[in-house]
């Protein structure tokens, strides 16, 4: 006998970690204690170039050697647990190498009843990093330039195999352990208002392999109808904001400030490292926005793993810059710290002047990268640059992330 867990927009760091401590321990299993028994082919290599890239820094080494004597120190673990922790750095090699083989999976073990329970973990790469990115050493190690570089590389190479090998949608089967399985289509369609897969998105389980023909096709799938599946409402009272994902709202904040200091709780907002920070590595124009934001108000929502992730205009007008800023922190590895994300994580900025008679003199749409895929796919330019459009419509497409975690912030 089988039971479906149940899942809500709600349920353990969103669809970031397992909601079943079980699949959680089972993923750790394979991945982490697995390792230690039966190394992995790294066939690809793409693990072993970042670890030796990081093992021949005089600063990112050391650093690298203190994550692990802090991780394994902490108090966190339980006795029990202490097979699941990544002790060295060859360990994360070879972890990191066996999450990168193939595909996102499925995962089902049965639970203390004896059911069978299942979970997709779509974010593999972060479970390994988890606790080894909240350590006080993983906070100097990740703000620096060239770790930043090597972890970009090791998540390209990722990326370019989940976009554009044909072996990469491997999962994508109604086998138990694929993605349109019972388990895991059960998570697919949370969130969908009733609709089954197939209603909203126009393909059939059955037929999924043959619709999406490498994992990122699966990821960045489109509606199958975009006007009934997220309308656009006209309403008689401006200004009208409309929403840009299809999201979980996280926070809201007012009277923002230009520059602010960010503390473990209660974090603020600040405009100038949200828009891009140095001047040196951020266009001068870009940095000018900042300044007409004083005194706004922002809203942040976040998207889990298995949703749509387009993004569309929240007002109709011109597009005043699209920008891609990759100078931050490529993975966002802090899930629990997403306000911090807005400064530090890459992230696409697109700044809309309204054309409709408004209040609003200035909106701002920010994409920011999580977790293992921080690719920024912009839609629109200021110039019309590139056959993209410079002007919108409320609910016209901006742009897209690839493969992996997100959050977004409009101003």
């Amino acid at each position: 006998m089988s039971r479906q867990p149940t899942f809500t927009r709600r349920s353990l760091y969103h669809g970031w970690l397992p909601a079943n401590p079980q699949i959680h321990r089972a993923f750790l299993d394979r991945h982490v204690l697995g390792v230690t028994l039966n190394a992995p082919n790294d066939w690809n290599g793409w693990a072993t170039e970042f670890i030796d890239t990081i093992q021949a820094s005089e600063v990112m080494s050391p650093l690298m050697d203190l994550i692990f004597k802090q991780v394994n120190k902490d108090d966190k673990w339980a006795a029990s647990d202490e097979k699941y922790r990544v002790r060295d750095i060859d360990h994360l090699r070879d972890s990191l190498t066996s999450v990168t083989q193939g595909p996102p999976e499925v995962y089902i073990v049965r639970n203390l009843e004896g059911e069978k329970v299942g979970e997709p973990i779509g974010v593999p790469i972060y479970l390994i990093l988890d606790l080894l990115s909240n350590t006080s050493a993983a906070y100097d190690l990740f703000r620096l330039k060239e770790f930043n570089n090597a972890m970009r590389t090791f998540l390209n190479k990722w990326g370019n195999y989940l976009a554009n090998d044909s072996r990469s949608n491997s999962t994508l089967t109604q086998a138990e352990s694929g993605w349109f399985g019972s388990y895991a289509l059960n998570v697919l369609e949370q969130g969908l208002q009733g609709q089954s897969f197939e209603q909203t998105y126009g393909v059939k389980p059955a037929e999924a392999q043959q619709a999406y023909k490498t994992w990122d096709n699966f990821f960045i799938r489109p509606f199958k109808n975009i006007e009934e599946a997220r309308p656009v409402v006209q309403v008689a009272r401006f200004p009208a904001i409309y929403n840009a994902c299809e999201s979980t709202s996280l926070r809201t904040a007012h009277n923002v400030k230009l520059d602010d200091t960010f503390w473990l709780k209660g974090q603020n907002y600040s405009l100038y490292d949200m828009f891009g920070g140095n001047p040196a590595i951020t266009p001068e124009s870009l940095s000018a926005y900042a300044q007409r934001f004083v005194g706004g108000s922002v809203y942040q929502a976040f998207l889990s793993p298995q949703d749509y992730h387009h993004w569309h205009s929240p007002v109709k007008g011109k597009i005043l810059e699209a920008t891609d800023l990759q100078s931050g922190d490529p993975h966002g590895a802090m899930i629990r710290t997403q306000p911090w994300l807005s400064v530090a994580a890459a992230r696409g900025v697109i700044i809309i002047q309204p054309e409709e008679p408004t209040e609003l003199e200035w909106v701002a749409f920010i994409g920011i990268g999580m977790v293992e895929v921080s690719t920024i796919d912009l839609a629109v330019s200021k110039d019309g640059s590139g056959g993209k459009p410079n002007h919108v419509e409320a609910g016209d497409h901006l742009g897209m992330f690839h493969f992996g975690g997100s959050s977004h912030i409009s101003s």
